[in-house]
């Protein structure tokens, strides 16, 4: 009995540190762009390609900034399980550069958001969405100082 409830207090452990909560992701994509302010936009994006992984616009802002606006499937988080159908959460890694007209990453704006569902049958997953548009996108990442995009609209 001792035996059986010392693995099932393992398991619970096991996978409660499995989840990870929601504003530490948050906090590990912001510090993974800390350091690309300064340097050239091409070299940020070579050297982490799996981050950014689809480019998904371009908005030229004051001053002769531009935004360039990136998309890449982060995770998932099944929401929703009955016999052999589930539902699983996608969550998108948006990531915006502010880049000058010589190419440099002057800032960035990120958010992880939730968009769409997988379904699942008997162990087999199903796409049921597409990438969120950039309209939802625009209004919900947050630059390094954490302020809407609106700023570099403004050219402050």
């Amino acid at each position: 009995m001792r035996k059986i409830f010392f693995v099932a207090a393992l398991c619970l452990a096991i996978s409660g540190c499995a989840l990870i909560p929601p504003d530490v992701s948050e906090r590990n994509n912001r510090a993974e762009l800390k350091d690309s302010i300064d340097k050239p936009y091409a070299q940020v994006i070579k050297a982490r390609w799996y981050l950014y992984l689809k480019p998904i616009g371009t908005e030229e802002v004051a001053s002769g900034l531009r935004i360039v606006k990136h998309i890449g499937e982060y995770d998932e988080h099944q929401s929703m399980k009955i016999d052999s159908y589930a539902e699983k959460e996608q969550r998108w890694r948006v990531v915006y550069f502010l880049v000058d007209a010589e190419g440099t990453v002057k800032d960035w704006a990120t958010v992880l958001h939730w968009h769409g569902k997988w379904r699942c049958v008997a162990g087999h997953c199903f796409k049921t969405f597409k990438e969120p548009p950039v309209e939802k996108l625009d209004p919900v990442v947050r630059t390094s100082s954490g302020e809407t995009i609106a700023v570099w609209r403004a050219g402050t």
